[in-house]
């Protein structure tokens, strides 16, 4: 399973063997020897990139948006078969340091 994370993001956990993980620039289409990927991590990205992505990504089953809100991921035309899940509660921790 090839998964696509932005460039720069920290990947600090333990996937299966199987899961080969690519970098990949939020502001350039992904690149063709990737369009195989199934499965796309998303932070940053800008509109046009992610309906790139929802076009030309066809063997996609999943995409994870970082941020607490997916709308930009959710309106991007992505089929309805791709599951679509957000990064809601990751950033409760920082938000709230950050305010204080």
């Amino acid at each position: 399973m090839k998964l696509l994370v932005p460039e720069g993001t920290a990947l600090d956990v333990a996937l299966p063997g199987e899961v080969q993980v690519v970098p990949y620039d939020v502001a350039q289409p992904v690149p063709d020897a990737h369009l195989d990927a199934e499965a796309l991590v998303t932070w940053g990205n800008p509109r046009a990139q992610l309906v790139d992505a929802a076009r030309r990504l066809t063997k996609l089953r999943w995409v994870q948006a970082l941020n607490a809100g997916p709308d930009m991921v959710l309106a991007a035309g992505f089929p309805a078969h791709v599951t679509i899940t957000s990064g809601r509660g990751l950033h409760d921790a920082t938000v709230t340091e950050h305010a204080l």
